[in-house]
């Protein structure tokens, strides 16, 4: 299985996104090419990354397959955890 090996570009992205101050959510595109061991390496690596993660099927139900992803993001906003921070000085 590659996935461990292409978990590090996603595991840059989280990196990314929290060095702003963001809560991150990770959102798996579920393809029905994709294997349930696929989607549970990626849940635990995301997890161990501190990261919720939603699975999403869009492709195949339209806006019902997003409409979990679209609640957890905004629990997520609600939350109030952001701290926004530029990752260099602005002046």
């Amino acid at each position: 299985m590659r996935l461990r090996k292409g978990f590090s570009n996603l595991a840059r992205h989280i990196k990314n996104v929290q060095g702003f101050g963001l809560p991150t959510v990770v959102s798996i595109n579920r393809f029905s090419a994709d294997s349930e061991a696929e989607i549970a390496l990626t849940k635990q690596l995301c997890g161990e990354a501190g990261v919720e993660v939603v699975l999403a099927d869009h492709w195949a139900n339209g806006g019902e397959g997003a409409a979990e992803l679209a609640r957890t993001v905004v629990k997520t906003i609600d939350a109030g955890k952001a701290n926004f921070k530029f990752l260099y000085p602005t002046r």
